[in-house]
């Protein structure tokens, strides 16, 4: 009893934890300014050294046919998830994309060759996910999206990363459909994406402010501007107050 408790708890902790690591799309080089005024994209989608959950690719390959009593059974899975690849992951992302960036009408299309930038899709990781009695694990993708210029392929003009974005369907029968949970990660963050493309572009750069510059006088005018000083009068003296006996007011002398 004390130890399906403990299992319980250990399970609580561990949902608890997956939930709780953040799902971002962010910028970790360059911005995404090049792509205003620009109406095309070329898009490219790379899958080489792909991870799925903790494996590799062609160790999950391996593991996913033993669940198939039959060969044919397990050879038509494999061929699904490869197709899945191109018709459902990259599909929904370049719609999704698409639809987000049709406020600036820019598109992007597999193959445009004439385009200025080129847009590299690259999935890093796919973790299928898994549900089923007391356990669970959230399906997600990691993927790092690069754009370059067609006349400087080596050098990145903005990477993007985005991590752990959840795939998610309605409570339908889809549920039990990995592909289409994983195909609804892409989707995600195709919209990330363009709504942070669509935000940067029409940003309005502040412009400084003019600085009014005091513009020079006709020199005839600035004279008559000009208002002479006031010359200051002299003060008067004050004048001497003549007595009633004598012009300095003192009695004369009798004799």
């Amino acid at each position: 009893m004390k130890a399906h408790k403990l299992f319980l708890i250990a399970m609580l902790c561990f949902l608890f934890h997956t939930k709780s690591q953040a799902q971002d799309v962010i910028v970790t080089y360059g911005n995404l300014m090049f792509l205003k005024g620009q109406t095309d994209v070329n898009i490219e989608f790379d899958y080489d050294n792909l991870r799925v959950g903790e494996f590799t690719e062609d160790m999950y390959l391996k593991q996913k046919r033993k669940e198939f009593r039959k060969a044919p059974d397990a050879d038509a899975w494999e061929a699904k998830w490869e197709a899945d690849k191109a018709g459902k992951f990259d599909a929904k992302f370049t719609k999704q994309f698409n639809l987000g960036t049709l406020r600036i009408k820019l598109v992007a299309t597999a193959g445009n060759n004439d385009a200025q930038y080129v847009m590299q899709v690259k999935t890093i990781r796919i973790e299928p996910g898994y549900y089923g009695t007391g356990m669970r694990r959230d399906t997600y993708v990691d993927v790092e999206i690069t754009f370059v210029d067609t006349a400087h392929l080596d050098k990145p003009v903005c990477i993007i990363k985005a991590y752990r974005i959840l795939g998610t369907t309605e409570l339908t029968k889809d549920m039990s459909d990995q592909q289409i949970k994983i195909a609804n990660a892409y989707g995600v963050i195709a919209d990330k994406l363009s709504s942070m493309i669509v935000a940067e572009c029409t940003k309005k750069i502040k412009q400084p402010k003019e600085v009014k510059e005091d513009k020079p006088t006709h020199p005839e005018k600035a004279k008559k501007e000009e208002k002479p000083e006031k010359e200051e009068k002299p003060k008067k003296e004050p004048k001497e107050k003549k007595g009633k006996n004598g012009d300095d007011g003192t009695e004369p002398e009798q004799e």
